[in-house]
């Protein structure tokens, strides 16, 4: 009875008194307070936003992760979280290292698989839609999980990760709205996602209180958005009832995110303040879809751009991608956004800047201004949803679908094909006879000088600045301007619906549509919808007032359509995610040293695998270069780190240390009976995001026996050979019977004591051997008395005797 109460009540102490107990163990400046309160620099690949990509080519990007960005409430903004959510968002793109052929496309999650099982997530499963070819139908998400301690309590940290970018087809279900509710092909995929979340937490059996993090990019940025706040609305409908979520246990950012809430719902309701969206407002694609339709965002909007961080940004783009650095700025840029108008260039036809324009030489006035046009285009949302969301959504699926070369094959069919002028002729026309509801005059010089920048704008998009069209089609578009202006807006529309369906038919069989992809966008009626769509896109000009029309009625609406052929690029290069998370890195500190980063430091870290035969757990700690211990090691995991960077991942194939490589660092292990060691060191190469497995390594240790691995500093690009790495056993013997020594190395410390109190509370298990050096008051039981005597012989106070010394 005495010996079951003295356990009781040394397993309640150890409870409280464990934490710092240990602490006093591995006491050093900046100690963890929790467990798991360990820092992770890691890298990951990611599909490029800029540039043509050669098959098998991606970039490399690092962020740093901590399990302390889950412990505090989500509602408050994070700066390093927002940066690290944009990242795994990034890795979520469909990854571009694996071909689109069958078998390719069933691991192309790998980027984020790789980043969830880095920063020690487990149970990484996926579902059918991310391993097969994209259809403008289908939405790819993950989901992992991991435990959390906030504050002693235990959390199910749960990912939903909504697949952003490369998702080819997928894309085009962004152009469905409906006709009321959130826009619904974004509203649609997080239905989507969420169901499959609740069936996972169903077959993982989780239960209890859970936070959630969830995150996107671009369309999956909308979506991550819409998760959220449904989430927020009603966490068990979409989660289910085994399981209890609160808002403050939510955490949700978006990068880039087109805007798909309702605005009758209320999305800047306080309870979704929460959710935090950052995006450009120079930025086409987040400019999606118009506020003037009705749309916004849940949650909080934050703008990127800040002008005294400009140099701040480029400086992180710079080092995260120079081939992007040198495109942002020397081509693509929205500070480069001026606008234009068509000029004969030594015999071609280019686009130049138009000094003397009324159009806005500003890109964010003149993307409010386009957004609010596309409303009026389309006669806003409801006459959207019945007129042109099925054509415009299917053709621009259909191009998102295509391959590199089938999408030059398709652009060359339409500035090789006479019938492309014809059109531009028709679009024009028809926008002015709609325009302005009459006939227009015109005499033959203006015609033949409509009908030159008409053939500018077709090849506009082509490298050569040649138009490919001849002298006999040239005339037959002037003849066909001249014919148009006497005819009716209407009639010049049916004409111009044909010419549309001849040139799809064309581009898209040269690039390999079937018969069902044709019928879908060049029937009749696609057609006049496109017709009406692409004539006032193109040719539109919400700018010009009406004196300005009087001055200059016949080439104003060439001039838009040069302005807004002409900066496309600097209209959509702010969507990229290099420019996004190079605006993100300005505000996390945490990046602030990568342009000092030493040769050591870019090394990345090595990760030191180590397991014992019959699963044997095994106890020890981690110490610097002078011998000095900086973290403990139990039941082969890392706890409390004095260095933030030095840690434990866990895997679902167990795990591995993270171990810097710029320092000088040695592991020291026991087990608890005797096993075969186990040791492998990799390798991580931070700015390669690869780990070289270079040792491997097996020993054999009996229970009083230390295992010391020794991990020297390294250099990038000098990595050391196998040699430089070594496991050693140091036999126990002389001091292994010491009273009062736990961990059998020769010495009693406080981390004896420790281990005491560990065994008792049930967290680790000490040999025979062991035990009996803990009973150092010597009442045939190892309880909180026997941690007392070893406090106090430490502390020098009187304690019982023969503690520290052999026993005979």
């Amino acid at each position: 009875m005495k010996r079951m109460l003295r356990k009781a009540l040394a397993v309640f102490l150890s409870v409280i008194m464990a934490g710092s107990v240990c602490m006093i163990g591995v006491s050093a400046e900046g100690a963890a307070p929790d467990s798991d309160s360990t820092y992770y620099k890691g890298a990951f690949y990611y599909h490029p936003g800029i540039g043509e990509v050669n098959s098998g080519e991606e970039h490399v990007e690092v962020y740093t992760y901590t399990d302390d960005y889950f412990k505090k409430s989500g509602r408050d903004y994070d700066e390093h979280l927002a940066t690290l959510s944009f990242a795994l968002a990034t890795a979520s793109a469909g990854s571009t290292r694996e071909p689109n052929t069958e078998d390719g496309y069933r691991n192309k999650s790998r980027n984020a698989v790789a980043f969830l099982e880095d920063t020690g997530f487990s149970g990484i499963s996926y579902n059918h839609d991310y391993t097969i070819k994209p259809t403008k139908d289908t939405m790819g998400v993950a989901c992992a999980q991991k435990q959390i301690i906030e504050n002693g309590k235990p959390y199910t940290l749960l990912v939903i990760l909504p697949r952003s970018a490369n998702y080819e087809a997928e894309w085009g279900n962004n152009f469905v709205l409906g006709t009321d509710g959130n826009a619904a092909g974004f509203d649609t995929g997080a239905e989507t996602c969420l169901a499959f979340a609740k069936d996972y937490i169903a077959e993982k059996a989780i239960s209890g209180d859970i936070k959630v993090w969830t995150t996107g990019f671009s369309r999956g940025a909308a979506i991550a958005d819409l998760i959220a706040a449904k989430l927020i609305d009603d966490p068990q409908r979409y989660l289910g009832d085994t399981v209890a979520l609160t808002s403050d246990n939510l955490y949700a950012y978006t990068g880039a995110a087109p805007s798909a809430a309702d605005v009758d719902n209320d999305p800047r309701n306080e309870k979704y303040a929460g959710i935090f969206n950052g995006y450009l407002e120079t930025d086409l694609a987040a400019a999606m879809a118009p506020v003037d339709m009705g749309f916004a965002r849940y949650g909080t909007d934050r703008v990127l751009y800040q002008a005294e961080n400009y140099d701040k940004m480029l400086a992180n783009l710079a080092i995260s991608n120079e081939a992007v650095y040198s495109e942002y700025t020397t081509s693509a840029n929205p500070k480069y956004f001026h606008p234009k108008r068509l000029s004969l260039v030594n015999g071609s036809i280019g686009l130049v800047d138009d000094n003397n324009s009324y159009i806005p030489n500003d890109a964010k006035v003149y993307l409010q201004g386009l957004c609010t046009y596309l409303t009026q285009i389309t006669g806003g949302r409801e006459e959207y949803a019945r007129t042109y969301e099925q054509p415009l959504s299917d053709l621009i699926a259909y191009y998102e679908s295509l391959s590199s070369d089938e999408s030059a094959a398709m652009t060359a069919s339409i500035t090789g094909n006479e019938k492309s002028l014809y059109l531009a002729v028709a679009l024009y026309t028809y926008y002015i006879l709609k325009k302005d509801e009459g006939q227009k005059e015109f005499t033959a010089e203006q015609i033949r000088q409509i009908v030159t920048q008409l053939a500018g704008i077709v090849a506009a998009r082509n490298d050569s600045g040649n138009t490919g069209i001849n002298a006999a089609a040239f005339a037959k578009a002037s003849v066909l301007l001249a014919t148009f202006l006497l005819l009716d807006a209407d009639t010049v529309k049916g004409y111009a619906a044909g010419f549309l369906g001849d040139v799809l038919k064309g581009a898209m069989t040269a690039s390999g549509a079937t018969q069902e992809e044709l019928d879908s966008v060049t029937d009749t009626e696609s057609c006049l919808a496109l017709t009406h769509f692409l004539s006032h896109l193109v040719f539109g000009n919400i700018w010009q007032s009406d004196e300005h029309r009087a001055l200059n009625p016949n080439n104003d609406q060439i001039r838009a359509a040069a302005t807004l052929i002409g900066n496309l690029s600097n209209l959509s290069v702010d969507h990229a995610n290099e420019i996004i998370i190079s605006w993100l890195k300005t505000e996390d500190h945490y990046y602030d040293d990568y342009t000092a980063l030493t040769p050591a430091q870019l090394a990345g870290y090595r990760r030191v695998y180590v397991s014992a035969s019959d699963d044997t757990a095994f106890n020890g700690s981690i110490t610097d270069a002078d011998g000095k211990d900086i973290a403990v090691v139990e039941n082969g995991v890392v706890k409390n780190s004095a260095d933030k960077w030095i840690g434990f991942t866990q895997t679902d194939n167990g795990g591995f240390f993270r171990i810097p490589a710029d320092q000088d660092i040695s592991i020291r292990l026991n087990t608890v009976r005797s096993a075969a060691v186990t040791v492998s060191i990799g390798e991580y190469e931070l700015y390669d995001a690869k780990t070289s497995m270079l040792f491997d390594q097996s020993v054999n240790a009996k229970a009083t026996d230390t295992v010391i691995i020794s991990l020297p500093t390294v250099s990038r690009n000098e990595m050391p050979s196998d040699t430089a790495y070594s496991v050693t056993v140091i036999p126990g013997g002389e001091g292994s019977n010491i009273l009062g020594d736990a961990d059998m190395n020769g010495t009693v410390e406080m981390i004896d004591a420790t281990w005491i109190l560990r065994h008792n509370a049930g967290f680790i298990t000490l040999s025979d051997d062991a035990l009996a050096l803990c009973d150092v008051d010597k009442d045939e039981s190892v309880a909180i008395m026997d941690v007392t005597a070893i406090q106090r012989y430490i502390s020098h106070l009187k304690a019982p005797e023969g503690i520290g010394e052999p026993i005979a």
